[in-house]
């Protein structure tokens, strides 16, 4: 049984003939307009749109946007903001400049940027194989509880995502005949990216690697605009913070805390706290907080780097094991989720994962294996982060690829038995415009 999509020949066309339920502009819009329908039922029912507790991550960036809009910049309780990415903070502040700051106007954006990736998703679906995958990734899409669950919630992942999703958007023709204005445009929404997240930073290394692989010499030229081009909207950023601190801080001052965080006794010992970011019952370093003043915070980010590399490099033997327990945490949206969240996300959402493996599989042997390795390394990279990290939300940045990859998979597999067991000929999709 082989699984293949079909040849360009049969996936062109035209869905004119069809009627109008089932031309591909009204599924998408159904599937848009599904994910919209649920996250406003939510809304309106008030079952699910928790108020942000004080001290967490939002309060950090709402407290950053509320300094914006009093003219007072890029402030955080007193101090320069070294401590967050200033992206998700000027989103917010936006959001409230037009909404008399209002916490709920931000919690519709959030839903809206989630609904925006719907039909991003549905797009690189019909890039990669066709319109009917396209179709079926927007629909797992709308349904998805992680996707549901963090976009009820003022988080900056949702924004991050977008940004990636566009820049995947735009990358994709560029691997098959180099398009410089596309290799442009991508490195910008890329460096855009990382100044809502800062992860992304190492993405042209490994990037590197695959399209030298792929795209030979050719790949090196790739990744070098890229790369140039992503650093143009982060450099005034980082030479913003080194006026502040006069230490290159490329976006945000937090790589040593999170390795801290989640690289401790209690992670690895603690069967409550297995996997997750939270401090060490013991520590040598006196923790600065986003209160405390710059050098202070610089210090204490030095501190913990030092202290978590000193207990990986103690603990080298289990270090497997400590990357299984936060596999499984990120696999499980850890233990604080409801038992009926918890089968909900397993019947929906984990068989993402194989299925998009599969889904890689198909599209490298379907003849594009540039967009096939190109999709390899991010969801690597992010699959990377989120277990380094320690924290499951992240992974709301790799389900639309999940979502994508598992629709190729399904419907490959889907027409692989109908010519077995039916004896078949490929049929002409919708349709690929």
């Amino acid at each position: 049984m082989s699984l293949s999509l079909p040849s360009c020949e049969q996936r062109t066309g035209s869905d004119s003939q069809l009627p109008w339920w089932r031309r591909w502009r009204w599924l998408v819009l159904g599937a848009v307009v599904l994910a919209f329908a649920v996250r406003a039922g939510t809304i309106i029912l008030g079952t699910s749109v928790p108020a942000p507790g004080p001290g967490g991550d939002f309060d950090h960036y709402d407290y950053i946007a509320r300094s914006l809009l009093d003219g007072k910049g890029f402030m955080l309780y007193g101090h320069p903001n070294i401590h967050r990415a200033p992206g998700y903070a000027v989103f917010i502040a936006g959001v409230y400049a037009l909404t008399g700051r209002s916490y709920m106007a931000l919690v519709w954006s959030q839903v809206g940027l989630v609904v925006l990736m719907v039909w991003l998703v549905a797009l690189l679906g019909r890039q990669l194989a066709d319109e009917r995958t396209g179709i079926l990734a927007a629909y797992l899409a709308a349904v998805n509880p992680v996707l549901l669950f963090w976009s009820l919630r003022p988080v900056s992942e949702p924004l991050f995502a977008v940004c990636v999703l566009v820049a995947v958007l735009i990358i994709g023709p560029a691997l098959r005949g180099v398009i410089w204005w596309r290799v442009v445009v991508a490195g910008v929404l890329t460096g855009l990216a990382c100044l809502v997240r800062p992860q992304l930073l190492i993405l042209p290394i490994f990037l590197g690697l695959a399209w030298l692989w792929r795209l030979k010499w050719r790949g090196v030229a790739v990744v070098l605009v890229f790369t140039v081009v992503m650093w143009i909207p982060i450099a005034p950023w980082t030479w913003r913070n080194y006026t502040v601190t006069h230490t290159f801080l490329p976006v945000s001052n937090l790589s040593g805390t999170v390795l801290w965080l989640s690289n401790n006794e209690r992670v690895l010992n603690d069967p409550v706290y297995w996997g997750y970011n939270v401090p060490p019952t013991t520590t040598k370093v006196n923790s600065a907080t986003p209160y405390s003043p710059v050098d202070e915070q610089l210090r204490s980010d030095r501190e913990k780097r030092a202290e978590a590399l000193e207990f990986l490099r103690a603990n080298a033997e289990k270090i497997p094991l400590l990357v299984a327990y936060k596999l499984i945490r990120f696999l499980s949206l850890g233990t604080q989720v409801s038992q009926w969240k918890k089968a909900l996300l397993f019947v929906l959402d984990i068989p993402l994962f194989p299925l998009a493996l599969i889904g890689i599989v198909v599209l490298w042997r379907r003849g594009t294996p540039e967009l096939a390795a190109t999709l390899a390394v991010l969801m690597s990279t992010f699959l990377t982060i989120a277990v380094f990290w320690g924290d499951s939300r992240f992974r709301l940045t790799i389900i639309p690829y999940f979502c994508v990859l598992a629709s190729v998979a399904l419907l490959a597999g889907w027409r692989a038995l109908r010519r077995a067991v039916f004896a078949e000929q490929p049929s002409v999709s919708i349709g690929n415009s």
